[in-house]
């Protein structure tokens, strides 16, 4: 982990802070440190994806001090989200006449994020879902918490290439 010359927690309480309220860089309260200070090493935590690695680090910890090992199980589910004219990825759900994103969420059985993937919402479901494995299965995935995903991995990815069988009724 890179760490600039100068450390202190409250840098982190700086970053934390501006992550939790959504608000400015620059409308950071006084009692925190300086913008200025903070937002480096969020770019640079960021671009390093240590973001990342301090979330592995904790849902470990949580999984242990619940007395659980690896996750065996996981859950996937998505969630259409409306949005205001902002930049990025955004379609319209035309069943639920949503325009925004849809995020497809990947958790253990504990409800710890495993992946995330944020699609526009006219993306369906099933597709999301694919997407999201696919990338869960690229990343550093301990090849013995889901064998059974490992296992279909290459079924899945040649999923999207089939043909989709037609339900009548």
């Amino acid at each position: 982990m890179k760490f600039f010359a100068v450390f202190c927690p409250n840098i982190l309480d700086g970053i934390l802070y501006v992550i939790r309220t959504g608000g400015a860089w620059l409308m950071m309260p006084k009692d925190l440190p300086a913008w200025k200070t903070c937002y480096p090493y969020f770019r640079l935590w960021a671009k390093e994806v240590i973001w990342g690695q301090v979330h592995e680090k904790l849902r470990d910890k949580s999984r242990l001090a619940q007395g659980k090992k690896a996750p065996t199980a996981a859950i996937l589910d998505s969630q259409s989200d409306g949005t205001a004219s902002q930049p990025g990825v955004r379609g319209y759900d035309a069943g639920k006449k949503i325009i925004g994103r849809k995020r497809h969420v990947l958790v253990d059985t504990r409800g710890h994020l495993l992946a995330l993937k944020v699609t526009p919402t006219d993306v369906h479901g099933r597709y999301g879902a694919r997407l999201l494995i696919c990338q869960f299965i690229q990343g550093d995935l301990d090849q013995s918490m889901f064998p059974m995903l490992v296992k279909g991995a290459q079924e899945l990815a040649d999923f999207p290439r089939r043909p989709f069988r037609q339900i009548d009724g």
